[in-house]
């Protein structure tokens, strides 16, 4: 997927194109996100009001946890899997692979938790730890 160290212009290009590419599911799009490894953490994921928009991430290479997070979920509302304005982010710390940030949910599931899933509500209630909850609209995400 983006290598956080090239060039952001093709960065942004890839996600252009991920973005376009046929998925017939949440889960073939959670998978193109697998081998992005999460980087240490860059986003205040307390502070909605300063979270960058998608776009910046990738431009940025922020790939922490809360910068993948907020692709994910910028990427599946765009290609129509989200069906409400409202987007849910839950502050988590994993108790798989030990990372702290935002993780986006529909309520029911998780979308990459852990990476390249898409996880129920009861496996990330088993394996992390809740902090806190925020709910942006689509707008306020792609500011």
């Amino acid at each position: 997927m983006f290598s956080p160290n090239g060039d952001p212009e093709q960065r942004l290009r890839e996600w252009r194109e991920l973005r376009y590419r046929d998925h017939k599911s949440p889960q073939e799009v959670v998978q193109e996100f697998a081998s992005l490894k999460p980087q240490q953490r860059y986003i205040d994921y307390y502070t909605p009001a300063n979270w960058p928009n998608p776009f910046d991430i990738v431009r940025e290479g922020a790939f922490d946890v809360s910068g993948i997070s907020l692709i994910v979920a910028a990427t599946l509302a765009h290609k129509g899997f989200v069906n409400t304005d409202r987007l849910r982010f839950d502050v988590i710390s994993s108790h798989i692979d030990g990372f702290m940030g935002l993780y986006f949910t529909n309520e029911t599931e998780y979308f990459n938790f852990v990476p390249g899933e898409v996880n129920t509500l009861q496996f990330v209630r088993d394996n992390g730890t809740l902090f806190e909850s925020h709910i942006i609209t689509y707008d306020q995400l792609m500011k």
